[in-house]
């Protein structure tokens, strides 16, 4: 009689793990499904370009982006930031490639940190008119923010090919660093 209940408790188990296991693939498949439909792609494009306009305080337009899940890394095209009114045009940044690529320390803890950043073919242009009136978007702030931006490893960042135009004086930007830390109290 020991054995009939040993043999339904193995069943029960073996229902219930086969029952995860089919819920963890469909689970898997769903979400690899979601990351290739271009409906959904889109979507995220507008969303990022929604939230980056709201955070920054000028239009920006993200024209692509590619998610690298093996390499935990995404790569953005075509980043466009508008300057302030009234000068507006032309944009305050054009980027055409930023590479990005994450490092995590601890997912419990949420440690994490750039591994590597790579910029592009960068173009930042700044006016100032003789009033003081620049096209440096105010950037609007969030009270319930719990983000710390300055406490922020970089393992490598790099800037290719870059020009800085401060009041149309090109200035040719191109930078590597290497170990950054930026620590505020």
């Amino acid at each position: 009689n020991q054995t009939t209940p040993r043999r339904w408790w193995t069943r029960v188990l073996l229902w219930i793990t086969g029952g995860a296991a089919v819920l963890l693939l469909l689970l898997v498949a769903g979400i690899f499904a979601l990351l290739h439909s271009a409906r959904f792609h889109q979507y995220l494009l507008h969303k990022a370009d929604q939230i980056a306009s709201e955070k920054i305080g000028s239009s920006v337009t993200l024209q692509n982006f590619a998610l690298h899940l093996s390499s935990l890394s995404i790569d953005l095209y075509g980043i466009t930031i508008d300057g302030a009114p009234p000068y507006s045009t032309p944009p305050l940044v054009q980027v055409q490639h930023i590479a990005l690529q994450f490092k995590i320390v601890s997912i419990w803890n949420r440690k994490w940190y750039f591994e590597n950043i790579r910029a592009d073919n960068p173009v930042v242009r700044v006016y100032t008119n003789s009033r003081g009136i620049s096209n440096l978007p105010t950037t609007k702030g969030t009270g319930n923010s719990n983000t710390n931006i300055f406490q922020l490893g970089v393992r490598h960042a790099s800037l290719h090919h870059g020009e800085l135009f401060a009041n149309n004086k090109k200035i040719p930007l191109n930078a590597e660093l290497q170990d950054v830390n930026f620590f505020s109290s």
